[in-house]
């Protein structure tokens, strides 16, 4: 799954219904939006998308919302209705607020990135993601609440509009991590100690059950459900469908019976 941040200039574009979208989201938990796209060629549904309040002589700059790619990149209409055609996708937005959630000030204390691009629909490198989620979910408010209250997410909602997937939950990695910590729960490597700063808060996250076995929308336990483990681990627990248990693998693991 890639991430794109997407961009929008109030003084150029005036979001007409945006207090609708926001209510569409406190009530069904979703809102759909067409979006102009620059990275058309590496937009896969699925993906995950931030979007980016900015402008010259915008105030308030910041992140105001995040949901995921919904549909592949279509040709439509410029926003400014002068016939131009343009590549968009449609963001299906789980969070939106007429105020940045996270400044660009904010944004700043991050690994650099320009964060107030030209054009709409940038890829954001997979290490500045990562960051970025991490302090998407230390300020949404609304969501944090609904973790503490109920501490299982959800997570594998089927989406049949175009193909079956699974939407992987990053708040769900996000809590797997900051329970177990970066080290493979397997064979006990750690990115970080052997590369430095490159590896730092690098690792894959498992799901025990995988959710294509299960198949439908269900609840899954962060700390307890997913693992973080190394790409090694990874490769060898998927060597056999259904994949190894965890306790299987490290059975398995040369260096334990030398």
């Amino acid at each position: 799954m890639k991430t794109f941040l997407f961009a929008h200039n109030p003084q150029n574009w005036h979001w007409k219904n945006l207090n609708r979208a926001i209510a569409d989201i406190e009530e069904t938990g979703s809102h759909f939006e067409k979006w102009s796209v620059r990275s058309y060629r590496q937009v896969s549904v699925g993906d995950r998308a931030f979007l980016m309040r900015l402008g010259k002589n915008t105030i308030n700059k910041g992140i105001i919302g995040s949901g995921y790619i919904h549909t592949g990149p279509f040709l439509s209409e410029h926003w400014s209705e002068n016939g131009k055609m343009v590549q968009r996708v449609i963001i299906e937005f789980d969070t939106l607020s007429k105020d940045p959630i996270v400044s660009l000030d904010e944004l700043k204390s991050l690994p650099y990135y320009n964060w107030t691009p030209q054009s709409s629909g940038q890829i954001i490198h997979e290490n500045i993601a990562t960051a970025l989620e991490e302090m998407w979910l230390e300020k949404t408010t609304r969501q944090i609440e609904r973790i503490i209250t109920h501490p299982a997410l959800k997570e594998g909602a089927v989406n049949t509009i175009l193909s079956k997937r699974y939407e992987r939950n990053p708040l769900a990695r996000s809590l797997c991590l900051r329970a177990n910590g970066y080290s493979c729960k397997i064979c006990g490597f750690n990115f970080k100690e052997t590369y430095g700063e490159l590896g730092e808060n690098y690792i894959h996250v498992h799901h025990i059950v995988p959710m294509s076995a299960i198949g439908q929308e269900y609840r899954v336990s962060p700390e307890t459900d997913l693992i973080p483990i190394c790409a090694n681990c990874h490769a060898m627990v998927h060597r056999k469908t259904p994949p190894y248990e965890p306790g299987e693998l490290i059975s398995r693991l040369h260096f334990q019976s030398q």
